[in-house]
């Protein structure tokens, strides 16, 4: 049976699958198809995100600037990649605390109850030990736009100009999730996420699009990475993708 065929599909998520959570959840999902793996013990993040900065980073990372005004800029030499929560080695002291979002993370201590941090000042420096003042290294970006819902040209812009930018909505099976080529399966809707596809590929006749997620380096596939089921829009993924070009 493959991810894209339209039968498996089309078959409604019944109710009861909806309602499932924890050890259930995990049975049900790995006994009704065989595309990827979930597992309770490890990989289970928290069901808030921090959205607006994951959208705020990606754009950075990527130099995709909210219009050609706006002072936005990168350090050089520092990969941005999600969300404050995720940071361990980069720009420290790092007025946001790193902390902890799933079992594996146990490292870092608990995140705060409301996921709210206050603004801190801005600093004109980052690593001590990289010596250009922010004003010398600052990268900016030339423009932002949406990307066409359609499988080729998201394909065609990745070729073209690099990855882009994904939101998509997540459901309680996701946050279980460990390997293989995730297609929603179970488990109740939790909220929304952001994150950026580099890539995609095809594993025994099933396409998937290769994501780089903000979970931290213990969490998915290869570090921190995951694969999701290409060219059906699962969980809205391929509707809202936006990208953008350096000046």
């Amino acid at each position: 049976m493959r991810v894209h065929n339209k039968q498996f599909l089309a078959q409604p998520i019944k109710e009861d699958a909806r309602r499932l959570t924890g050890q259930a959840l995990v049975n049900f999902v790995n006994q009704r198809q065989p595309f990827f793996k979930v597992s309770l013990n490890i990989n289970t993040p928290g069901r808030l995100f921090f959205c607006l900065i994951l959208r705020f980073l990606h754009a950075v990372e990527m130099i995709a600037a909210w219009g050609a005004k706006e002072e936005i800029h990168s350090k050089h030499g520092t990969s941005f990649k999600g969300a404050v929560s995720a940071v361990v080695d980069n720009c420290k002291p790092y007025p946001f605390h790193p902390c902890g979002r799933h079992p594996n993370q146990t490292y870092y201590g608990e995140c705060p109850k409301d996921h709210l941090y206050r603004t801190p000042a801005c600093k004109p420096y980052c690593q001590y030990s990289y010596h250009k003042r922010l004003d010398q290294d600052k990268v900016y970006g030339t423009s932002s736009y949406n990307v066409k819902f359609d499988e080729e040209t998201i394909q065609r812009e990745i070729m073209k100009n690099g990855p882009v930018h994904a939101s998509f909505t997540v459901y309680e099976d996701f946050h279980f999730y460990e390997s293989g080529i995730y297609v929603h399966t179970a488990g109740k809707e939790t909220g929304g996420h952001a994150v950026k596809i580099i890539g995609w590929g095809v594993e025994n006749g099933t396409k998937f699009w290769l994501i780089s997620n903000s979970w931290g380096t213990d969490w998915g596939e290869d570090g921190g990475y995951y694969r999701m089921v290409r060219g059906v829009n699962n969980c809205g993924l391929e509707e809202d993708i936006v990208a953008g070009l350096l000046g």
